[in-house]
């Protein structure tokens, strides 16, 4: 492309000595200015990255030379800018201006605005604000590239308001893609009839669809002409992509003289294909769920040969625009489902079981063959940003027929009035739509005969969240209620609480499925390799001498020094308070009536080596120790907007790991590769420290305290003054992480010491550090097959951690184990280790040469422990509690309090109801990057939450069923931000605690009798009042009451008993109000969002509407009952 200015005042950009036909074709029509660019004449104005490359050529375009040319755009900012000096761009009211351009458009965003050529608005030094003379630009609407003309008008150029600016757009558009386009404008100012635009040649129809016509002229200065950008180059202004011959004139162009320029050129039409289904590859009495992926430059590897730089696909994959004509392909994943409709899909996951990104946008398709019931059948499609397509035949040979919802559209500037859900959805009595969700209806008449039915559905796309949201096809057939579209016999009404139970049902499919995907067996026979090797290691060693006498190993060195001591063992614990220990340490709940009432009542031996099993074969296990390694991590996720030291939400890795009881040495392994999703769950999470001077040094402190017990955070910013660790020792670790070596920051050093500080800063700013492991105490030569990528040294760090002969690693797990079961570790502090002394230094040994004989499995060595005398004693008042660890005796366990997370669980539990909980999510529309915002779900346990993020104090940023879950949590020790790591919380009474119990909005919700109350239907139940308060204090204290307590409870209840039952027709039990407005990051800031706000806070201080079903005043009574025991100190601590 030759750059060409028709006028002499630009001398510099001459016409070059050759012309073309397209130069002669614009020529005719005497244009004030003619871009076409030859590489020479047009260097000396091409600003920010723009350069000039191969344009638009024969044959696919014959209108252009062999060697045409163009201006490639593809930073932010990269633009050519011409001056206007003697207002040669100027115009009036009552004049014409006509703009033309080729243009290659790589992509838009969302809603994005993206200038070929504009005057003003530059925000040039001293130049207007809003200064718009005049612009060509592409706007994205629905996927497509939109013609848009914008103008400010004549009255004002510093105000804000739309009703200065105004916006011609066309109604129609292409898609964007490496094709080439011609697009034209024309409008006389002052005459807003007379706007007209063209793409490829052909009329388009348009609208004002900002700030309205108008007959006013447009604004006028003397700023610059900038082709491919303004507003100082920002980057939603920007163009991505080429353009070519662009023309601007001061007359009316003609269809005719547009049409000539796309003379001969045949562009091919985007045929959007229906998907190829064939009927006898889909599943009977099932439908076929498939995730497919733009294709990346991602070879398939085996775990072995798999390396940090496979870990996320995203990386190889840039975001690509959401379009019908843009189809991803590449099939990654497939499951059968019961309906047409999903919660949540299969995680991907890497070789070596670690989640990952996929590739944005992806298509999720869910197809299956329908029998349609005779009559009219309705079919209602929901999809997140209303990127869904359902496509139906009864065979192959007759063509689909196609329904699209319309993709949902920013929710900024804010509807007025407030938009409320209910009111917006096409059917009032089905499950709610959900904020950023489209619908759309189809109706078809049934025949009784199958058929295939497709529904498909973005996820993500460029700038966007990868936000799967509730897709669904739903179907009404004659007018019956609407359920959720199966081929089966399964009946999912599509309400509210028919939505809750398809999608619990359907989680726990998922889980299951996605246990099968991270099995590798190429990573499992790696690992079985390792933990032989480790076991041929181990037996090299001294083995330890144990001490003779009966029982169990651990209880034969506890019991030694007993002896020696003459301290006599507490009591073995009765049976129940067994249960409730060991059930509350395992999985984080208590027993329910019916465990209990089974366990007391078996009379074999080995009960409670039985119990034992049962509880570490539960995936809950991972829910109890999930909260733990949030803790001694640091995992601090934000939901909105990072902050210092946030992490991505490593939670899920955790819970994958722990679910699959991964060995500790694998567990660590992955994490110090910080493979996967950064953002999704994947460790690579872990290895986020934001808006630290150098990540790599936070997560070298945090590997080092939680696994070699080496405290080394002095040595950030000087020699550790109390440990033997200098600064070089952390930086060395950090370099390994970093894979290379590090720039010691100014940041991290300790200035203004004096000569005689003990102090002392060892390191310069701006040293490097090269990358290698500090402690020659540690073996660091790997053993032979062991590390699979001898050039990185994160696994070479992680090897020489997990090295079975560096006994460190695992006898600090096991402390750990030790301390969280018995209440006091064998070493204290666990996570620092000098100069301490172990209390039972060969029992230590022994326990760490256990797991490394065994798998590295957390759960062998809880088992050795929950099964030994040691731990199943009575607690005491002493017990092992003395001021220095190495005087422990451990007589019996020590006093432990449940922790914030079990305190909660448990009161839910008890109760019977579920959290109904929002989603902890600012962005409910999915509107924005996952950079800034995460979606961590609704919780159902309570590791699940996470700091609210409202700093701001923002009412509307409130979460109003989330804060009395975090309120009770901080209560009891839980840190909503975790910008360091911790092994021990804060366990310290103080008044709030059994004051928040009380009185707070989370204990009214227990003790309150609704319809969906355990208690409820307890008190519903055919019983006495004595069996009552049995089943009563079963289910809350795990016990039976004693005689004086049964007394109380059965005089305070049996008043109005006989006549407590009252009898409520079907379906008239009162109903939690429903939410319909949901205030979320883009209406927040309109007034109403803190009105919602505080309606809802109101609702939820309301607590869940009583049962009508009991007479209110024995009702109270029976809840008073509730109240005093989960107020009780027994409740709130482990017996």
């Amino acid at each position: 492309m030759n750059l060409l200015l028709r006028f002499l005042t630009l001398a510099a950009l001459t016409a070059p000595a050759f012309a073309g036909s397209y130069d002669d074709l614009i020529a005719k029509d005497q244009p004030l200015a003619h871009w076409n660019s030859n590489p020479e004449a047009s260097q000396p104005f091409l600003q920010g990255g723009a350069q000039i490359v191969d344009g638009p050529r024969p044959p696919e375009y014959p209108q252009f030379i062999a060697t045409n040319h163009a201006l490639s755009l593809h930073q932010p900012g990269a633009s050519l800018r011409v001056p206007d000096t003697d207002h040669r761009f100027v115009f009036k009211k009552g004049e014409t201006i006509s703009i033309e351009a080729w243009v290659q458009c790589d992509g838009l965003g969302h809603g994005q605005n993206s200038y070929i050529v504009g005057k003003g608005r530059t925000g040039r030094a001293g130049e207007p604000p809003h200064n718009q003379n005049w612009g060509l630009r592409l706007r994205e609407a629905d996927g497509t590239a939109r013609v848009s003309f914008v103008f400010r008008d004549e009255r004002n150029a510093t105000a804000g308001g739309e009703e200065f600016w105004h916006r011609w757009t066309s109604t129609t558009g292409f898609l964007p893609g490496q094709a080439w386009h011609h697009v034209a404008v024309s409008y006389k100012f002052g005459e807003p009839d007379s706007a007209k635009g063209w793409i490829d040649g052909a009329p388009i129809k348009g609208e004002w669809d900002m700030g309205g016509a108008t007959d006013l002229g447009p604004w006028s200065d003397d700023d610059e002409v900038w082709i491919g950008t303004a507003m100082g180059g920002s980057s939603g202004s920007s163009f991505t992509g080429k353009l070519d011959e662009i023309a601007v004139y001061r007359s009316e162009l003609k269809d005719e003289a547009i049409k000539a320029r796309t003379a001969g050129l045949a562009p091919k039409p985007v045929e959007i294909k229906a998907p190829v289904v064939k009927l006898d590859e889909l599943p009977k009495g099932l439908v076929r769920v498939e995730v497919f992926e733009h294709a990346v430059n991602e070879p398939e590897v085996s775990a072995t040969k798999w390396t940090s730089s496979d870990a996320d696909t995203a990386k190889a994959a840039p975001a690509l625009d959401v379009g019908w004509a843009n189809v991803p392909k590449t099939k990654t994943e497939s499951w059968n489902e019961q309906a047409f409709a999903l919660g949540e899909i299969i995680p991907k996951y890497s070789p070596r079981g670690v989640r990952r990104d996929r590739s944005i946008p992806f298509l999720v398709q869910i197809a299956g063959a329908v029998t349609l019931p005779r009559g009219e059948n309705r079919l209602l499609m929901r999809a997140l940003g209303g990127w869904a397509s359902l496509h139906r035949w009864q065979d192959r040979r007759d063509p689909p027929t196609f329904t699209r919802s319309r993709p949902a559209q920013p929710a900024l500037p804010m509807p007025k009035p407030w938009a409320d859900q209910l009111e917006v959805q096409l059917v009032k009595d089905v499950a709610l739509l959900p904020p950023g969700h489209s619908e759309a209806m189809a109706t078809i008449k049934g025949d009784g005969k199958p058929h295939v039915i497709v529904f498909e559905t973005f996820v993500g796309g460029k700038n966007l969240r990868p936000e799967l949201g509730q897709p669904s096809l739903s179907i009404s057939t004659n007018g019956s209620p609407f359920r959720l579209l199966t081929n089966n016999q399964h009946e999912y009404s599509f309400t509210d609480d028919g939505w809750r139970h398809y999608v619990a049902e359907q989680s726990a499919h998922i889980d299951d499925l996605s246990a099968q995907r991270r099995a590798n067996t190429d990573e499992l026979t790696y690992w079985k390799f390792r933990h032989e090797l480790a076991r041929t290691e181990a037996a090299k060693k001294n083995p330890v001498v144990i001490p003779a006498g009966t029982g169990g190993v651990i209880d034969r060195f506890i019991n030694d020094k007993l002896k020696q001591a003459n301290i006599q063992p507490a009591a073995l614990t009765d049976d129940a308070s067994f249960l409730r220990r060991v059930t509350l340490d395992t999985i984080g709940l208590l027993p329910t009536p019916e465990e209990l009432t089974s366990f007391l009542a078996d009379t074999n031996k080995d009960k409670r080596a039985k119990a034992i099993d049962r509880l570490l074969a539960d995936p809950r296990w991972a829910d109890e120790w999930i909260p733990y390694w949030q803790d001694v991590l640091a995992e601090n996720p934000a939901i909105l907007k990072a902050t210092l030291n946030n992490t991505g939400p490593f939670r899920f890795f955790l819970r994958d790991a722990l679910r699959d009881n991964w060995g500790m040495d694998r567990f660590v392994t992955a994490l110090t590769l910080m493979e996967g999703s950064e953002r999704n769950g994947g460790a690579a999470g872990f290895g986020v420290a934001t808006q630290n001077d150098l990540p790599m040094a936070n997560k070298a402190q945090i590997v080092s305290s939680a696994f070699l017990a080496m405290e080394m955070k002095c040595a950030r910013c000087h020699d550790a003054p109390n440990h033997p660790y200098d600064q070089s020792d952390l930086f060395s670790m950090s370099a390994m992480l970093q894979r290379s070596p590090v720039k010691v920051p100014g940041s991290s050093l300790t200035q203004g010491l004096n000569t005689n500080s003990r102090v002392v800063v060892s390191l310069k700013a701006g040293q490097m550090i090269d990358p290698h492991f500090p402690f020659a105490s540690l073996k660091q030569d790997p053993l032979d097959g062991v590390v699979r990528n001898t050039e990185d040294t994160r696994e070479k760090l992680a090897n020489i951690i997990t090295d079975p002969r560096n006994e460190r690693f695992p006898q600090v797990v096991t402390n750990r184990v030790w301390k969280r079961l018995m209440g006091f570790g064998i070493v204290d502090p666990v996570d620092d280790w000098e100069d301490v002394h172990p209390s039972h230094r060969e029992l230590l040994t022994w326990l760490g040469r256990e797991l490394i004989t065994h798998d590295y499995d957390l759960k062998y060595v809880t088992r050795l422990i929950l099964n030994s005398e040691t731990y199943q004693r009575v607690v005491t008042e002493t017990g092992s509690k003395f001021e220095k660890p190495n005087d422990r005796y451990f007589a019996s366990p020590a006093r432990r309090r449940l922790t914030a997370e079990q305190i909660v669980d448990s009161l839910f539990q008890v109760a019977g109801k579920p959290f109904n909980c929002e989603e902890l999510n600012f962005d409910l529309d999915a509107h924005r990057s996952v950079k800034d915002f995460l979606n961590l779900g609704k919780p159902t346990r309570a590791w699940e939450f996470v700091g609210l993020s409202n700093e701001r104090d923002r009412p509307a940023l409130a979460k109003p069923t989330a804060s009395p879950f975090t309120d009770i949590l901080t209560q009891f020790g839980w840190r909503e931000s975790r910008v360091a790591p911790a092994s021990t919380r804060e366990e310290s009474p103080n008044v709030l605690q059994p004051a928040s119990l009380a009185n707070g909005t989370l204990g009214a919700r227990i003790t309150r009798l609704s319809d969906d109350s355990a208690f409820t239907a307890l008190a519903v139940r055919d019983q006495s009042v004595d069996e009552l308060v049995t089943q009563l204090f079963l289910r809350v204290l795990s016990r039976q009451p004693t005689a004086r307590e049964r007394a109380a409870f059965v005089t305070d209840l049996t008043p109005g008993y006989a006549d407590r039952l009252i009898a409520v027709p079907s379906g008239e039990t009162p109903k939690r109000p429903r939410i319909t407005k949901f205030p979320m990051w883009s209406n927040h800031l309109n007034p109403e969002a803190t009105t919602v706000t505080y309606q809802i806070e109101k609702m939820v201080r309301a607590g869940d509407p009583p049962t009508e079903r009991l007479a209110p005043p024995w009702r109270e009574r029976m809840e008073d009952a509730v109240w005093a025991l989960m107020l009780t100190p027994e409740f709130i601590y482990e017996p």
